[in-house]
């Protein structure tokens, strides 16, 4: 040790035991070592709890949820747990699984009513993609095409019907849904049908609804209805000419008796000896001229009264000349013969496509009715006026006008039916099948009262454009 001034005066040697301070380290570490080793076995007891009361029951309940999804829906969740969390988990998930079930069974159940339902109606119902393919049918392609369900499966709607069709009634904006075609059966034969195509989205993806009809026993239907009134129009022509018989047998006998008076002339001349060539030829030819007459007489009611085929009767004509034509052959018969009438038809040429004899016959009909009409009013002052034009819808447009006694107010909504008749010899069939004709041409027929007491019946016409 040294003074403030640095001297030395003596050392001072100091001594430490480390004994203590070694055995207290010692016995920290072991107690340190001894609360590290409690810990973890606690540890170890407090994961093997946890695994038992909660990992385990979660695995339990994946496990369940797993089965449950891979389709088998009536399992239930049952997880043995103490713990209220995995408890009202397992108790939401299995309130799901019985939603789930609950709608499920009513989706089953509605696509089975549905399915019944398709498979009740009695046209074919296809569904398809965009490429034809069929992805299900329902029961009556079997009845109506002999192919089972099974059959056309994976096929093609081409199979059945022309799928280029069904794309343009999609793909085109002006063409109609619903249209005729023929439909192949099984067998190969040919079954007409009426088609409706509709698109219907699913999902992502597009899909055609077909609905196929089989409509044979309407064209049947059409084809009875198209024969009976081919057979009531020729009925109609019959009671015309049965009417008109007694004034064109006059007119026939005209020409007969003529020819007879040139004939006995050339005998004459051949017994007496005396011939003038150029006078017997002139005979022969009035007697030839008179033939012809008779004979185009005759024609014309041959024509009348003939009775042919749907697909022979349609032709492009002029309806002008038809008029001209009903007009000239009504006069054949004498008693109508003083009544003359009036034509002011236009200028244009009205071409129709129609059955010329039937059209023939309603502008017959119309002319004798109104001529009687006339002769029924029995005035020194009379009128029959025939008209022809386009209206402003682009139709043609015939009327026939006479200053007969008109129709009586209370008839008026009558005299179109059939079997009415003011007439006391008449069948009530005549403008009956008047209309009939012209409706199945796409016309109209109507009447209107006169502005002079008369009559004032008028049909149109489709106008032809080739």
């Amino acid at each position: 040790m040294t003074t403030e001034q640095g001297v030395n005066v003596g050392t001072v040697q100091l001594a430490y035991d480390e004994r203590p301070t070694t055995e207290e380290v010692e016995e920290l570490y072991q107690s340190g070592v001894f609360i590290t080793l409690s810990y973890l076995f606690i540890f170890l007891i407090f994961i093997g709890v946890i695994d038992t009361y909660l990992t385990q029951p979660l695995r339990d309940l994946t496990n369940d949820a797993n089965r449950i999804a891979s389709g088998k829906y009536q399992e239930q969740f049952a997880i043995n747990t103490n713990l209220n969390e995995v408890k009202f988990l397992t108790d939401s998930l299995e309130l799901m699984r019985n939603e789930l079930v609950n709608r499920g069974q009513k989706l089953a159940d509605r696509e089975k009513r549905i399915r019944a339902l398709v498979n009740s109606i009695t046209d074919i119902v296809l569904v398809c993609d965009l490429n034809g393919r069929l992805e299900s049918v329902n029961q009556a392609v079997t009845s109506i095409t002999d192919y089972t369900m099974r059959d056309l499966e994976q096929e093609n709607v081409g199979k059945l019907i022309n799928f280029n069709d069904v794309l343009l009634c999609i793909t085109n904006p002006l063409t109609e849904n619903l249209y005729e075609t023929i439909a192949t059966a099984k067998n190969g034969r040919e079954i007409p049908v009426e088609v409706n195509v509709s698109e219907l989205q699913q999902g992502g993806s597009y899909l055609l609804l077909i609905l196929l009809r089989d409509i044979r026993e309407r064209k049947r239907n059409e084809m009875d209805r198209y024969q009976y009134h081919n057979d009531m129009a020729h009925a109609g022509r019959l009671g015309i000419m049965g009417e008109m018989a007694a004034g064109i047998a006059h007119e026939l006998n005209q020409p007969l008796a003529a020819i007879s008076l040139y004939l006995q002339g050339c005998i004459r001349r051949c017994e007496s000896n005396v011939l003038n060539k150029q006078e017997v030829l002139y005979a022969i030819k009035a007697a030839n001229e008179q033939a012809m007459r008779a004979a185009g007489i005759i024609r014309r009611i041959k024509g009348f009264v003939r009775k042919d085929a749907e697909d022979e009767n349609l032709e492009v004509v002029d309806i002008n000349r038809l008029v001209k034509r009903s007009a000239e052959f009504v006069l054949l018969d004498k008693k109508y013969s003083n009544i003359r009438p009036q034509l002011f038809l236009t200028s244009q040429v009205l071409n129709a496509k129609v059955d010329s004899l039937q059209i023939e016959q309603v502008l017959v009909n119309l002319i004798r009715n109104a001529i009687e009409a006339i002769i029924l009013k029995d005035s020194d002052s009379y009128f029959l006026k025939i008209y022809s034009n386009i209206d402003k819808e682009g139709l043609i447009k015939v009327c026939v006008i006479d200053s007969g006694h008109g129709v009586e107010s209370k008839n008026i909504n009558k005299i179109f039916d059939t079997y009415f008749t003011t007439k006391k010899d008449g069948l009530g069939m005549g403008l009956a099948i008047c209309r009939s004709i012209i409706e199945a041409h796409d016309g109209v027929l109507q009447y209107f009262p006169g502005t002079d007491l008369g009559s004032e019946f008028y049909f149109t016409l489709p106008l032809y454009n080739s």
